[in-house]
């Protein structure tokens, strides 16, 4: 989840390289954007991630545009699975991670709109699934890179239905309850 404190200051990812000097907390040295270099990186396996069967069950949620990006919380009926049901293990975690909520970083161009990037490269768009282990307090965020592909053969209904809310979800502040 993305937090800022009110300023005066434009936010945006440009720049990241002076964003400490309108939020200081920005300027430690494992902050976001991060450029993953293949070269730099070590190949490590790990065991799979388990998800809770709430995965796959259709669930009421709540979207709220904040002006940087679409923010995906359980609605306040689907209260009770934030706590017990949509969580996950494995993976190399140490715990039981539960769901807080996603996001989605997206740009105007089907190329910019990454938060991250791989070997110099952004994505249009990038999905952060946020989760907390209730007992330690720590977060992890599982996060995905997607690829715009221009296909008149394939079909994709549920992208279909999701491009057109996004369509009507344009101004910041709206809120838009979902099932």
């Amino acid at each position: 989840m993305s937090c800022t404190e009110e300023t005066d200051a434009h936010w945006s990812y440009y720049n990241p390289f002076k964003w400490h000097e309108h939020f200081p907390d920005a300027g430690g040295t494992s902050q976001s954007p991060i450029d993953i270099k293949f070269h730099e990186t070590i190949a490590q396996q790990f065991p799979p991630f388990e998800f809770s069967p709430d995965h796959q069950r259709e669930i009421n949620f709540t979207l709220t545009n904040n002006g940087h990006q679409v923010a995906v919380t359980l609605s306040k009926d689907s209260e009770n699975l934030n706590q017990t049901n949509l969580s996950f293990t494995g993976g190399g975690l140490t715990g039981k991670f539960n769901f807080v909520n996603f996001h989605l970083h997206w740009g105007r161009k089907d190329r910019h709109g990454s938060e991250h990037e791989i070997n110099g490269h952004t994505f249009p768009a990038e999905a952060h699934f946020v989760y907390k282990d209730l007992e330690t307090q720590q977060t992890t965020v599982l996060a995905f890179f997607f690829y715009v592909v221009h296909s008149e053969n394939e079909e994709n209904s549920e992208w279909k239905k999701s491009t057109h809310i996004a369509g009507l979800f344009t101004t910041p502040g709206d809120t838009m309850n979902c099932a």
